[in-house]
């Protein structure tokens, strides 16, 4: 929650996803941004991200249907 809350107030749209890992029996909470139209935009979104937090990210491309 605390970089979810970071991340709002540095302007971007984030939001907190639960998710469940059956592998390690565990609940991780990992924070979220976007839907991007293009790659390039967020891309462009993920290195604002990591300039601004110094924490390392990834990109999840989802397929379209």
């Amino acid at each position: 929650r605390k970089h979810q809350l970071e991340l709002i107030e540095l302007g971007f749209d984030a939001y907190t996803q639960r998710f469940y890992s059956k592998q390690h029996d565990t609940v991780w909470y990992r924070v979220r941004l976007g839907n991007y139209s293009t790659k390039k935009k967020a891309l462009k979104i993920k290195g604002q991200v990591e300039a601004f937090t110094d924490i390392i990210t990834w990109l999840d491309i989802l397929p379209i249907k």
